[in-house]
């Protein structure tokens, strides 16, 4: 018989309309939370370490970023400078999206991976694996295309993450914490782990739920993240595509090679 082949809009379509197997909140192996501390603690670990020793050849990464720009000019995609300016003309908006920018992606991924391991323990070891999977796939894509985001080349827009960072917690490198600038990677901006980080909760909430408004909901989130990365400067529209696209491949994957250890 004839393979049958899957494309990857229906993969998508499969990941967020098929919802878990009924089961009951407590089902499926304890977790040892000792093991998995650890292994957390080990992954954003080496997420830090790796961006910040990957290689970066600057006046590539710059040329590439300018590049992106152009393209999305010529497609008239470039909503980042509109987004920008948005922020420029409203200091209170600017000023909650820094925040959201240096505080959600470090509280609300962690708060669904344990929601996750505590009433979700059946689904529990594909979705910290689909986690894995994006994040190795983002530090990929950093170290094959450094990239400079749009507040570090000479495209006129604002750093708003420097303007408020008088108000904030973060110096001058981004969401980095005041005197750890040289541990991050200001280069790594494609893809967006900001949005794949959001599009996984997304992913990861829908599945395991059946209510309708609040797998509805939920996108809700990765949208205002989408908003937040390109608004301040930190991302291009092709950065939120890569961290939609790596959330989505470490997602099918894991859940596939779930299914299969199951069987």
């Amino acid at each position: 018989m004839a393979a049958t082949t899957v494309s990857a809009p229906a993969r998508a379509r499969e990941l967020t309309t098929r919802p878990a197997p009924a089961t009951t909140p407590r089902s499926g192996r304890p977790v040892r939370w000792l093991p998995e501390l650890a292994l957390v603690a080990a992954l954003y670990a080496v997420y830090m370490a790796a961006r910040a020793v990957i290689g970066v050849p600057v006046a590539d990464a710059e040329a590439r970023g300018a590049d992106i720009l152009r393209w999305e000019g010529w497609l008239h995609l470039d909503m980042e400078a509109p987004l920008n300016d948005l922020l420029g003309s409203l200091p209170a908006l600017g000023l909650i999206s820094a925040y959201l920018y240096a505080t959600l992606h470090y509280l609300v991924t962690p708060a669904v991976l344990l929601w996750t391991a505590l009433r979700r323990r059946h689904g529990y070891r594909a979705e910290r694996n689909a986690l894995l999977i994006a994040t190795v796939l983002g530090l990929v894509g950093y170290w094959l295309l450094p990239t400079a985001p749009p507040r570090l080349i000479d495209a006129g827009l604002t750093d708003t993450m420097a303007a408020f960072a008088d108000v904030g917690w973060w110096g001058d490198a981004a969401s980095a914490p005041r005197g750890m600038e040289g541990l991050s990677n200001q280069y790594a901006a494609m893809p967006s782990l900001h949005v794949g980080w959001a599009v996984w909760v997304a992913l990861c909430v829908m599945h395991h739920n059946s209510q309708r408004w609040i797998r509805r909901g939920v996108w809700v989130y990765p949208a205002v993240m989408a908003f937040v990365v390109m608004a301040t400067a930190n991302h291009y529209l092709l950065d939120v595509v890569g961290g939609v696209a790596v959330a989505v491949a470490g997602t099918w994957i894991a859940r596939t090679l779930d299914r299969r250890r199951d069987r």
